[in-house]
């Protein structure tokens, strides 16, 4: 890999970035990983070929993943992360000091050793004593679980390989059964510009399980169309009306990306994705 790399969002278009350095290449029994560094995004992960974090554009995923639900649910102590082996959304859930358990289940240790070893920033909190990782199978992990969470983030990859099964109504479903009856569910669930179809079937998929089914959007520079879809689903809350603004203002997060104001507009949505999302 020199010189350049691209990611291909369909078979005519993709995202091209200078390369200045293959700082990593190899290969689990999962997928193929490699770090790269670029002059303009900085250390980019990739697993298969595909643009999981920068370091300039990491914060806005993780943060929208993360301090949306905690910030609505009315006391969160428990949460689990499937996936996220970069440690993104654990390291900003370990902002939110009332939170006293931290659950992960990331299939590929190799990504936490690397991220660990490359994006040190990212994955920061891996040491504090409130996380506990499992090195599993996140759709087996849930499937015994019952109403034992407060908040469940699904950070997984796109829908293939090892991440395929975290988008079926199965794994749905065993998540809303691992939740308390308040709990929330925040996942991505990709670009309604060029993965229409995608995005649509997924969030039917939420909706026909969780009373509370939103989608919500962020801009994400290196993601698929920079324009993404993440899905907040509850058991009870909803984001705007039980968002706890005093909460966000005591805690003084100081993010890059997230704030108050986001929390309302990031539902507002373009009519073709508000009419995708309803048809």
């Amino acid at each position: 890999m020199k010189g350049w790399f691209t990611e291909f969002h369909t078979p005519h278009v993709g995202i091209t970035i200078r390369i200045k350095e293959h700082l990593y290449d190899g290969r689990t029994k999962y997928q193929k990983i490699d770090v790269i560094d670029t002059p303009e995004f900085g250390k980019i992960l990739l697993l298969d070929n595909l643009i999981m974090i920068t370091d300039r554009d990491e914060h806005v995923y993780h943060e929208m993943m993360t301090h949306l639900p905690l910030l609505t649910h009315k006391n969160p102590r428990t949460v689990l992360v499937i996936g996220g082996g970069d440690g993104g959304v654990i390291r900003e859930i370990c902002k939110h000091p009332y939170v006293e358990r931290i659950d992960q289940a990331e299939i590929d240790e190799e990504v936490i050793s690397i991220a660990r070893r490359f994006f040190p920033k990212v994955a920061c909190a891996y040491d504090n004593p409130k996380v506990n990782v499992h090195i599993t199978d996140g759709f087996k992990f849930v499937k015994n679980r019952r109403s034992e969470y407060d908040v469940i983030i699904v950070d997984s990859t796109d829908p293939f390989g090892p991440g395929k099964v975290l988008f079926c109504k199965e794994f749905y479903r065993r998540i809303y059964q691992a939740l308390r009856p308040d709990g929330i569910m925040t996942a991505q669930i990709g670009t309604p510009f060029y993965n229409a179809t995608h995005v649509k079937r997924t969030f039917k998929k939420l909706r026909d399980i969780f009373p509370v089914a939103l989608p919500y959007m962020a801009h994400i520079p290196t993601y698929t169309d920079g324009y993404y879809c993440l899905a907040f689903c509850s058991r009870q809350y909803h984001p705007l009306k039980h968002f706890d603004k005093n909460r966000y203002l005591r805690l003084e997060l100081n993010c890059k990306y997230y704030n108050p104001d986001i929390q309302r507009g990031a539902f507002l949505l373009p009519t073709y994705v508000a009419k995708l999302m309803n048809d």
